[in-house]
This record gives C-alpha cells, sequence and structure tokens, in this order.
C-alpha cells in the first residue's frame, strides 16, 4: 500500500530485527516506561497481542515510535506482527501520539463500562493479595487486554456490582465507587454471601441498620474522613472496607477500626 512517499506493510519483527531498529532511532523520544514494557510482554508471552492498526513508523529506516513495543518483543522473545510504515517524510514525526490514549473502557460496550474497568484491577490486585496498604498493585502487572478479557468474562456480575454500589455512592459518596462495587463482587462468588454484602453497603452508604455494628464503624470512620486534610490511599480504604465487612459478616465489632502497619490484606476468602 503506497500513499505519498510511504510504503504500509504487515511486518513479522523478531527480537533480534526489534533490538536493531531499537538501536537506531528518528529524532528525541520519550523516556522507556519499564512498567508499560513489561505489561506489553505478558501480553506477548500469553498469546495476548494482537495485530493493530498503530503502525510502526521508520523515517529513512529509522525507528520513529513504537520503541515500548518493541522493547517488549525484546523482553519477550516472542515475534510480532506489526503494520510498519516506511517513509521519507521527516514531518510525520510531528504528528505522532496526538490522539487521545484509549482506555479499556473503550474496548467495552453496555452499562457502566466507565466504572467496571475499575473494579476489575480492584478484583483481580485482590485475588492476587497484592494490594497492601500504600500500593493497589504493589508490583503486580495487569495489562489493558487481561483488563479488558476479564471485564468480558465476568461481565454480567461486574454489571450487577456496579447496578448495586454507583446509586449508593451517588447518594453520600462516602466509599470510592469502585471499591463497593469491588466487594460486592467478590463477595457474590459466594452463594453463601448473596446479598451480604448489598445488605453491608446500604449499612455503610446510608446508615440503614447500622447502629451497633462494624458498618457503622465504618460509616463514621469515612464521614470524618471527608473533613480530615490527610487523605487515606484508596489502597488503605479498600482494606478498611474489606475488614469492616468482615467483621459485619461475623457480626462482630473491631473496637476501633484500623488496618495496622504489617496486617495481611483483610480477606473474606
Amino acid at each position: 500500500m503506497k500513499n505519498n512517499n510511504a510504503t504500509v506493510s504487515i511486518v513479522t519483527i523478531t527480537p533480534e530485527t526489534a533490538g536493531e531498529w531499537l538501536e537506531n532511532k528518528w529524532g528525541e523520544q520519550r523516556a522507556v516506561r519499564s512498567g508499560h514494557v513489561q505489561r506489553l510482554a505478558s501480553d506477548m508471552t500469553a498469546g495476548l497481542f494482537r495485530l493493530n492498526s498503530d503502525a510502526i513508523l521508520r523515517i529513512n529506516h529509522k525507528l520513529a515510535n513504537g520503541q515500548h513495543r518493541l522493547s517488549a518483543v525484546v523482553k519477550s522473545g516472542k515475534p510480532q506482527k506489526f503494520l510498519v510504515m516506511e517513509s521519507d517524510d521527516a514531518e510525520l514525526y510531528k504528528l505522532l501520539d496526538c490522539g487521545m490514549k484509549r482506555k479499556a473502557a473503550d474496548a467495552l460496550t453496555g452499562d457502566f463500562k466507565g466504572i467496571i474497568p475499575s473494579v476489575a484491577r480492584l478484583v483481580v490486585a485482590y485475588d492476587q493479595r497484592a494490594i497492601t496498604q500504600s500500593n493497589l498493585t504493589n508490583g503486580s502487572y495487569l495489562t489493558q487486554v487481561q483488563i479488558v478479557n476479564f471485564c468480558e468474562d465476568n461481565h454480567e456480575s461486574l454489571v450487577e456490582a456496579a447496578r448495586v454500589a454507583n446509586p449508593l455512592y451517588t447518594s453520600t459518596k462516602i466509599l470510592p465507587v469502585s471499591i463497593s462495587a469491588a466487594i460486592h463482587f467478590i463477595s457474590e462468588r459466594n452463594s453463601a454471601r448473596r446479598g451480604k454484602a448489598e445488605s453491608f453497603l446500604k449499612a455503610v452508604y446510608l446508615g440503614d441498620g447500622a447502629d451497633g455494628t462494624a458498618a457503622n464503624d465504618l460509616r463514621n470512620r469515612m464521614t470524618l474522613q471527608r473533613t480530615s486534610k490527610a487523605k487515606l490511599r484508596s489502597s488503605y480504604v479498600f482494606g478498611l472496607t474489606m475488614k469492616a465487612f468482615k467483621f459485619w459478616l461475623e457480626r462482630k465489632r473491631p473496637g476501633t477500626l484500623k488496618w495496622v502497619e504489617n496486617e495481611p490484606l483483610p480477606t473474606i476468602d
């Protein structure tokens, strides 16, 4: 395919070719983000990476973009197919990365597509026990392809979790909607807990049946937090919510509700 001074073709790029192209780059380019390379390499290793419309551009046989993808080819050791544009038009370099970056939600359809990717990230991080008091992922990598696949595989349950959590969040905003929806999703996987998370979340957001329970302790803690200058990390709020829910299920109260240093992530599994 030809367009003015450019040719476009599908090329299988080996790790060796990727390394050679990376050593011969055009112009000043952004620093390579190792985390993004790792995520792409994970997709390639798992066979999830696909040929798409985002072409790798070479100007006068020098690499003008695609260094993250090619670095991932090298890291994974897996040859990959790419659209490759070869051109002698230096002006093309000015047009790179001018579009808006796509998010996982852009690949989804249906209700709550803007919410469920963040819920999916929390659920997978919880399952991997990757959540710490200061970090939601703690070095674990969940690529965009994996997020989309998880959302598609668990679409009905994720939508139901968002359906329950979103109106509660809209009413008082005491807890982030992604956290409350993730708690609902995790709880509903156990048939013995069906409906439990919804009752707990109503107690936290609305105060329904909260008096004298761990749900009330969480409600009070988060209400006070809203007036504090010191903001809690999302990872800490998730652990705090999970801990309160665990006590609520056991019909116990934690006393002072907190997630102390070096305490494992509270779980209900």
